[in-house]
């Protein structure tokens, strides 16, 4: 057993800055509360259980810290997966694609929409908007600025 502990990768803050203007780009076209973007990308440092950058509205609680859950595992997100399409939930007590209870229970989450960003074929992150003020429709104006910012974050990180 090694002493050493592994080299952290450093984080590009550039890169993030450009990532949160884009989510909140969608947090201004949604009224949503809470942006994220969760990808597996060792390189970057980046691992999916926890969010690579967030935005935050409406005192949604961050989930910066919390990489408790195996967020690929989750039904919301084997959901888009296995769809390619993106996930709205306008009550989130009120599913089929069971989101992970922690969103609900301690980040609040009342109703999200939640879209793949595709490497290729692979499913490398996704991009999510969370509100946090009640259950709320996913209008199609919602539906256009989530695919723009998939497009956007896509674009910025291949």
């Amino acid at each position: 057993m090694s002493d050493i502990a592994p080299t952290p990768i450093p984080q590009d803050p550039d890169l993030i800055a450009k990532i949160e203007a884009i989510l909140n780009e969608l947090l201004d076209a949604t009224g949503a509360s809470r942006g994220t973007l969760r990808a597996d990308d060792p390189a970057r440092g980046w691992q999916a259980d926890t969010p690579c950058a967030e935005v935050l509205r409406h005192g949604a609680p961050t989930m910066m810290n919390d990489a408790s859950v195996n967020h690929r595992a989750a039904g919301t997100i084997q959901w888009i997966i296995k769809t390619g399409q993106i996930l709205k939930q306008e009550d989130l007590t009120k599913v089929e694609a069971d989101p992970p209870w922690q969103l609900m229970q301690v980040f609040k989450a009342k109703s999200q929409m939640v879209g793949p960003v595709y490497k290729g074929d692979w499913v490398y992150g996704w991009v999510s908007a969370h509100d946090v003020t009640g259950p709320r429709p996913w209008t199609e104006k919602d539906d256009a600025a989530m695919k723009a910012a998939i497009a956007k974050v896509t674009a910025l990180v291949f």
